[in-house]
Formats: structure tokens, sequence, C-alpha cells
């Protein structure tokens, strides 16, 4: 482990797991800006200082789409360890089941993005995933996703 590894802090995020009727979930589609891997990613972000990661779910939901959400159950809890942009990380999950208060989202095929990000957002299945040959970060996601 590099030095600069070691010192780096392990972050805390959330992540939903929000499920249309169809069965199919919202996803970012993402690439990393480094190895240039293409990947799918649910929705989520960090969790503040002083914050829960229920309410940075809804933070993040208000903020990037401009809706409110219903946060549910906690899921899972996931411990990920990665690489991204060539450099490595350390999470901690919190994955919780979201629902849109406005049931109207659910109609929303792309659902449009009020900050910068640039990654893609969209519904997936699970089958539609695999068919296109992408992997779902974190990789314990999946097992979460109905078949």
């Amino acid at each position: 482990m590099t030095a600069q590894a070691a010192s780096a802090p392990i972050r805390v995020t959330a992540l939903a797991l929000m499920q249309r009727p169809d069965g199919r979930v919202l996803l970012e589609r993402g690439a990393d800006p480094h190895s240039g891997q293409v990947f799918y990613r649910a929705m989520g972000g960090g969790v503040d200082f002083g914050e829960t990661a229920a309410a940075a779910l809804q933070r993040e939901y208000q903020e990037e789409l401009g809706i409110a959400v219903d946060v549910g159950a906690r899921l899972a809890v996931i411990e990920n360890i990665f690489v991204y942009a060539g450099k490595p990380g350390h999470e901690i999950i919190f994955v919780y089941a979201v629902t849109p208060r406005d049931l109207a989202f659910w109609a929303c095929d792309k659902p449009a993005r009020l900050d910068n990000v640039t990654a893609e957002l969209g519904w997936r299945s699970l089958a539609e995933i695999r068919a296109e040959g992408l992997p779902l970060y974190p990789l314990a996601f999946a097992d979460l996703l109905p078949v």
C-alpha cells in the first residue's frame, strides 16, 4: 500500500435503490476518466458530517433532480475498495430503498439533472445491464436487484 493510499480517508456514502413497478432501477452511466471504462452505479452521494445516510439521499435527489423522495428500509451496508481516476478509494455504502413522492417520476425515461454532473441517468434492469456487458458498481449492489 502506498503512503498516499494509507492516508486517504474512508468515505461514507449513501446509494438509492429506486425501482419502478416494471422492475427497472434508476442508474447512472458513467466512465472512469483515467481508464475510460464505462459502468453503471446507483444514484447517491457522500454523507456529510452530522447527516444521516437517509437524509443524504433526500438531499442528493433534491439537489440533482429537484425531486422529493421517501427513504424506506436500509437494504444493505457494502464495503467498497476500488480504483477510480487512477486513485485508490475506500467507502462504506448504506443502500436504501427510495421512492419518489411524485409518482409521475416513474414515467421519466431519461430524468434530467439540475447540476453539472455528466453521468447519464436511466432505468435499467439487471438483464439489460448484463446484455450490455457493463459492470454495476459496487459489485455487491447487483445482489439487491430483481433478476
